[in-house]
């Protein structure tokens, strides 16, 4: 700009001036008098059109020769006013952005933000990003300026990522945009449920088949999931094994205890194998399986016991193998493998609750992208770490699918992914790799987090994150008030050529004497760690793969026309939650206390008739014989023990009365 603008006033000054040498020139070459010399004289004879004859050609190019000194001129002093270069980054302009097709409509690209013209940008000053007036734009029943979305297309963008903290309007600016306006299937981990309220009618209306998993909603009824159901069709048990194997790495993490984990996993694939022999494959059954029922034959059961029957049970030899290995270990190392196991994510199926909403599957990923269909995982934000296990096995499950076979001719709609408080779900190195993998096969992720540290502390290592980024052709920095992000940022933003001048001047006896005034360049950033943290909050920062980034405004769905205009259609429809199954009816503590009742009656009716059976016995042995008695002389009780005969009758009596009670209760015991 600044040697553009150098250029347009050298050929003005080359123009005036080389005009006036022309006319000079001309005075001469026509024998006129200099007194009376006309300075206009060229000028007037361009204006009447006098261009090819003599002396006026030669006139033409002493004009056009001092011009080209000008320019030539100014150019130098640009470059070399400028000494050394450190750097050309610079927002992105309309012009710009169209040329790298970053403006277009909803439904073409992912929607990031609002264009807006860019700062200025002078080497001597900083950028300021100034907040909007909005006073003025509320004012005016109409907008200033025309509405364009920056918008990054689904064919070059495939993945996005998202870096903001809590309450920023990420859910308002970018969420649910893009789940109103995605062309095709969806699976999201909707955080609140915020994401249902605002977008599921309007995916039916889109005519998406729309799924609500909520494993923790009480209030209203919600689809089944079951991450084990496609186990029960396959044939050959060694690719059983390996499947259950994969599965349990999936979800199952140990800090520090990888050994351990490894045996606990050897477990989890023997419970697996029997839950499917049982025909009832899933994480319930295999709970039960390494757990007990807690009812019936089970109470009182060990560890021990438990495992020793399922190796009884299991009729597949590597499986029943790992049961009684495991069982004929030492107590305390046994319960060590059970422990990691349920410490590393089984203990979630504990929960009745979810262990009754993961039972059945209400929908097939492995459709998704021939039918388009929307599933919402809704979690509160609060419950996000107590169901991580079945959250990260939810998507891993999905993901296995995309890498397992790319889109047919009768597949063409892509599955978006859009997983918010994405660092509260724990180590995934499946979703590192897939987000790599996974374009070419109709897959489609937005991430969203609260900062880069965030990642770090999951842990995923330095280099996994960095692959995240890399593995996102488009990252989107909203409020970025962290240090580390807003650090991350400055540099990310690169750096731009500044000027700074310095002004000396000497002090002598009568005042000031000579000065001197040095300009020089600098490396600056783009955007400084502190201009990004003042930056105002409705101003977000995007940037592309192989682009300068791009300066817009956030987005708010309920001002935007195009995107209001969708959400407002679904007004008046009702939400689309399944049907409740009252064949499903949860225990509830009515029924507790009732049971606990029955127990307490049941065991008073026992006591009762045990009591009333022993003295039964006991009036048999002492009742009045039937046969007069004669009496008889008495004689003398002799002194000392008894006689061998009287030892044998007491003897006998005892047995007859012992045998007498254990009928009694081994019959009691029948009835109960």
């Amino acid at each position: 700009m600044r040697a553009l603008f150098a250029s347009l006033l050298a050929i003005f000054c080359g123009l005036v001036t080389g005009s006036a040498l022309a006319s000079v020139f001309l005075t001469f070459a026509l024998r006129r008098d200099i007194l009376t010399m006309d300075v206009l004289l060229h000028a007037r004879s361009v204006a009447a059109g006098v261009w090819g004859t003599q002396p006026y050609l030669t006139g033409h190019l002493i004009v056009a020769g001092v011009v080209a000194v000008f320019v030539v001129i100014s150019i130098v002093t640009v470059i070399w006013d400028r000494l050394v270069s450190y750097g050309e980054r610079r927002f992105q302009s309309l012009s710009s952005l169209r040329k790298n097709r970053m403006i277009n409509a909803p439904g073409y690209g992912f929607v990031l933000g609002e264009q807006i013209t860019p700062p200025a940008q002078r080497p001597d000053r900083p950028i300021k990003v100034k907040a909007r007036h909005r006073i003025l734009d509320r004012a005016l029943p109409f907008r200033t300026r025309r509405l364009r979305y920056v918008a990054s297309l689904y064919s070059t963008v495939s993945n996005v990522l998202m870096i903001a903290p809590t309450r920023s309007g990420k859910g308002v600016g970018f969420v649910i945009p893009n789940a109103l306006t995605f062309p095709g299937s969806m699976v999201v981990l909707d955080v609140k449920g915020e994401l249902w309220d605002e977008t599921a009618r309007a995916r039916q209306r889109m005519g998406d088949a729309v799924y609500r998993f909520a494993p923790l909603d009480f209030e209203h009824p919600t689809h089944q999931y079951n991450p084990l159901a496609r186990l029960l069709d396959i044939e050959d048990m060694e690719e059983l094994w390996t499947g259950l194997e994969r599965i349990a790495q999936l979800f199952l993490q140990s800090d520090g205890k990888q050994d351990w984990l490894e045996g606990s996993i050897l477990l989890f694939v023997a419970a697996g194998i029997l839950a499917v022999q049982r025909g009832n494959p899933t994480m319930g059954e295999i709970y039960r399986i390494l757990f007990g029922t807690g009812q019936g034959e089970d109470l009182g059961k060990s560890s021990a016991d438990l495992l020793h029957a399922a190796a009884r049970e299991c009729k597949y030899p590597p499986a029943a193998r790992e049961f009684s290995t495991k069982a004929s270990l030492d107590a305390k190392i046994q319960q060590s493998y059970i422990s990691i196991l349920n410490v590393a994510g089984l203990a979630q199926w504990a929960n009745p609750r979810v262990e009754r909403v993961t039972r059945r599957n209400d929908f097939d990923f492995t459709q998704m992208r021939r039918t388009p269909a929307s599933v919402y995982l809704v979690v509160q934000s609060e419950d996000i770490e107590r169901l991580n296990s079945l959250i990260r096995l939810f998507f891993a499950d999905l993901i296995s699918f995309l890498r397992s076979s790319k889109p047919k001719d009768d597949e063409p709609w892509p599955i978006f992914m859009l997983l918010d408080e994405f660092d509260q779900l724990g180590h995934m190195p499946l979703m590192v790799q897939a987000m790599k993998q996974t374009a070419g096969h109709g897959g489609r992720f937005a991430i969203i987090t609260q900062s880069v540290p965030g990642l770090l502390s999951i842990p995923y290592t330095p280099e996994e994150v960095k692959a995240i980024e890399s593995a996102c052709q488009v990252k989107l920095y909203i409020s970025a008030s962290e240090d580390f992000t807003a650090g991350e940022l400055e540099t990310a933003l690169g750096t731009r050529t500044g000027a700074t001048v310095s002004r000396t001047r000497e002090m002598t006896d009568v005042g000031f004497g000579a000065g001197s005034v040095t300009r020089s360049t600098e490396h600056r950033p783009l955007l400084s760690k502190q201009e990004i943290r003042d930056m105002d909050p409705d101003k977000i920062i995007i940037l592309p793969e192989r682009q300068n980034p791009i300066l817009a405004n956030r987005i708010k769905y309920y001002e935007s026309a195009e995107i209001l205009k969708i959400h407002a259609a679904q007004e008046g429809q009702s939400y689309p939650f399944p049907p409740a199954d009252p064949s499903e009816k949860t225990m509830t503590m009515t029924d507790v206390r009732a049971a606990v009742a029955a127990a307490q009656e049941k065991d008073a009716e026992t006591a009762l008739t045990t009591e009333a059976a022993i003295v039964e016995i006991r009036s048999a042995k002492t009742a009045a014989s039937v046969a007069p008695r004669v009496k008889k002389v008495v004689k003398p009780k002799p002194d000392g023990t008894l006689t061998e005969a009287g030892q044998a009758a007491l003897l006998g009596m005892a047995q007859d009365i012992e045998g007498q009670l254990s009928q009694t209760t081994k019959r009691l015991t029948e009835e109960v």
